[in-house]
């Protein structure tokens, strides 16, 4: 991710992370200090019980201007006692409708290969790509493309972990 956010200095981001209602969110300029400050909070979240995919991404839908990308990653499935994969999945095709049909989800199962039939239908109904990241040797990450994930290959590129 801290590559992802780097690479795009003249863009503007923001992280979101749910929590209680819905509050538009700005976007922020991605300068260096915004990029520093956003990877410390991302650092800096504790750990949480359960899994929920549309309440972050409509709240990311409903920024102004609507964002052309959203990158949803997660750790997991949503917890069907607090929300059921197809009831999420249609939750946020409404979303993305009402914002336009514009905004392309990328969606990487961090971690998660129980959930990469999920996400790879979040991102192909919405117009992106879909990574598995699973854990390679010593501190290294490995990034396999969705597409190679489905045919059952798990070899990717190793991402080395600053």
């Amino acid at each position: 991710m801290r590559r992802k956010i780097q690479n795009y200095e003249r863009a503007e981001f923001n992280v979101m992370f749910r929590k209680g209602k819905y509050k538009p969110a700005k976007l922020r300029r991605a300068t260096r200090q915004n990029i520093r400050e956003s990877l410390a909070i991302i650092e800096n979240i504790p750990m949480s019980l359960g899994t929920r995919w549309s309440p972050g991404i409509e709240m990311a839908l409903l920024c102004d201007p609507t964002p052309d990308v959203i990158y949803f990653m997660t750790d997991g499935k949503p917890n069907p006692r607090q929300e059921r994969v197809g009831d999420a999945l249609d939750r946020i095709k409404d979303a993305r409708k009402k914002a336009g049909n514009k905004t392309k989800i990328f969606a990487t199962a961090l971690m998660a290969p129980n959930a990469a039939e999920q996400m790879q239908e979040l991102a192909k109904t919405c117009q992106g790509e879909f990574n598995v990241v699973l854990p390679g040797e010593g501190d290294s990450l490995i990034l396999i493309k969705g597409k190679d994930w489905m045919r059952g290959k798990r070899k990717g590129e190793i991402l080395e972990v600053p």
